[in-house]
């Protein structure tokens, strides 16, 4: 019997829990009946230190319990739910981190609707490096920027004239993404400052249209909000889609204008804590374990596409400048 720990997040238990039922509902009877090996759910993994509670008959632990069971092999893998597509970008990394091997992610399919097909219940689990989702997606749709930031860490005050993608060409890759990634959990539209480019709703459109389930975000630094056009507005209403504010000391005194100018349009806002100075994560010095100190970086899986190609960051592509 293959036992695993299906991994459990307060706020999406509802989740874990139906993955639990599906695992022991559908697809254990028909891996039987393909005569393959039965999983068993041993424990529910919390994100905590430690834990010791008891959900539906099954051991709630924390992670890092589950790490000590795994080490001794009475724990052969940790299943994520997809609903948790999101926050791939930080668990994986902290599942690397310690020592869970790779091989021994996986992650749920999401399963729509009442009727279930067979295929869908055989492929129910899905090792993490053959899954068709991403936790998280960005790309720039203007390289430059109306702020000049000291180690911006993209770069922009560096690009010398304005650079949008071309829509087109976009439009074409990030179908192509389409055709090979099914699910993401967090899309995001960066810059540079992405307001600066004209032809911003039709990347709202065109996101959400390849991508229904996910949380789609505008990224801004909301100087250039209270001069956009009202269709902007109703474009990020209709395509539900958030204003996400990166708070920079400039706007200290402006801020509580601006959101409240948001929040009239009847949009959904993030703010983010207030931004002193950025950090330099980039160095020109080689380092002894290169793949910790990848995984230590909270960027580490957030995935850039640009220009036709996926990078795990967007410093490959924004270093030229």
């Amino acid at each position: 019997m293959f036992q695993a720990a299906i991994f459990y997040m307060a706020e999406l238990s509802d989740s874990s829990r139906a993955a639990k039922r599906t695992i022991e509902e559908l697809y254990n009877p028909e891996i039987a009946r393909q005569g393959g090996e039965q999983l068993s759910v041993a424990a529910y993994v919390t994100n905590q230190a430690e834990s010791a509670a008891v959900l539906d008959d099954t051991a709630m632990i924390g992670l890092w319990q589950f790490c000590k069971l795994y080490e001794k092999g009475a724990m052969h893998a940790i299943i994520v739910p997809i609903e948790y597509c999101v926050g791939q970008t930080a668990f994986v990394p902290l599942f690397l981190q310690l020592g869970i091997d790779v091989q021994d992610i996986y992650l749920t399919r999401r399963i729509d609707g009442e009727t279930v097909s067979l295929e869908e219940i055989r492929s129910f689990i899905v090792p993490y490096l053959s899954s068709r989702s991403l936790g998280y997606l960005e790309f720039h749709i203007a390289d430059q920027c109306n702020l000049n930031c000291k180690a911006c860490e993209h770069y922009s005050g560096l690009v010398p004239e304005p650079r949008y993608p071309d829509y087109d060409k976009f439009e074409q890759d990030f179908e192509r993404l389409h055709e090979l990634i099914d699910d993401i959990g967090l899309i995001r539209i960066l810059g540079g400052e992405p307001l600066l480019n004209p032809e911003i709703e039709r990347y709202i459109v065109l996101a959400r249209r390849l991508y229904p389930r996910s949380v789609i975000a505008v990224v801004t630094n909301a100087i250039l909000l209270p001069s956009m056009p009202e269709s902007f507005y109703r474009t990020v209403r209709e395509q539900d889609v958030y204003i996400w504010i990166s708070y920079y000391p400039l706007l200290k005194g402006k801020m509580e204008k601006i959101t409240a100018f948001v929040e009239e349009r009847d949009v959904k806002l993030h703010l983010t804590p207030l931004a002193e100075r950025f950090r330099m994560r980039q160095t020109l010095q080689p380092h002894d374990h290169p793949e910790k100190t990848f995984f230590n970086c909270f960027q580490a899986l957030c995935n850039n596409l640009y220009d036709g190609k996926v990078a795990a960051c967007f410093l490959p592509f924004t270093t030229k400048y």
